[in-house]
């Protein structure tokens, strides 16, 4: 009988060591993030909901036009918000919106009324995996809050103001990286819509309603 060759328990060995350590790397995808950088995704994930957010400066909420300075004040402030919560090609693409434009169209299209406050609440939350650089995937669904109301010139302050809590949920695929520390958006695809009426999850807009106006698209 002949006997194994010494080369080829060695070549078996080595494979079995492959094997396991692809094993422990895909253990190490699937374990979730700690409890506090889950918090710290999630204020990512939600300060990038509401980053375009058509919400007016305080200052300008009387401005009927912006001048260019109060135009190139109001994009700085957004872009800052922007790079707070956001990186990469996620970044790149939502820079070059111009937000001064989507205000004063937002305000002709609401007859005048403008947003004054936005929140966002995660109402669906999933943890999909780690990427082997460290990133992390996560699937979440942030309800959006907005104040609104009418200006009145004599008084000059925003009345009748009124609360919108948007009843269709956009659910979001995130891949967040860590920048400098920092947990940052920096890729976004849509998954489903929830009906917060139900909770029933579907591949449309439950009844024909619209995505929040805020959630960004892929």
């Amino acid at each position: 009988m002949r006997r194994p060759l010494p080369h080829g328990r060695l070549i078996l060995a080595v494979l079995s060591a492959i094997a396991a350590l692809i094993a422990v790397a895909y253990a190490w995808t699937l374990i979730p993030p700690s409890a506090g950088a889950k918090a710290a995704v999630l204020k990512a994930v939600v300060g990038f909901e509401l980053a375009p957010a058509p919400v007016w400066p305080e200052a300008y909420q009387g401005a009927g036009r912006l001048s260019p300075a109060a135009r190139d004040e109001i994009q700085a402030a957004y872009e800052r918000r922007l790079r707070a919560y956001t990186t990469g090609g996620v970044l790149q693409r939502w820079q070059s919106r111009d937000f001064t434009h989507g205000l004063l169209t937002t305000r002709k299209s609401s007859g005048g009324r403008i947003c004054i406050a936005g929140a966002g609440k995660v109402v669906y939350y999933d943890f999909r995996s780690r990427r082997p650089n460290g990133d992390l995937v996560v699937r979440c669904g942030v309800q959006h809050r907005f104040a609104t109301g009418g200006w009145d010139p004599r008084a000059r302050t925003v009345t009748d103001v009124k609360t919108d809590v948007m009843r269709v949920v956009v659910i979001m695929d995130y891949t967040l990286t860590k920048v400098e520390g920092v947990w940052k958006v920096a890729a976004v695809h849509g998954w489903r819509f929830l009906d917060m009426s139900d909770g029933r999850i579907t591949y449309d807009p439950p009844g024909g309603a619209s995505p929040a106006p805020a959630s960004p698209a892929p």
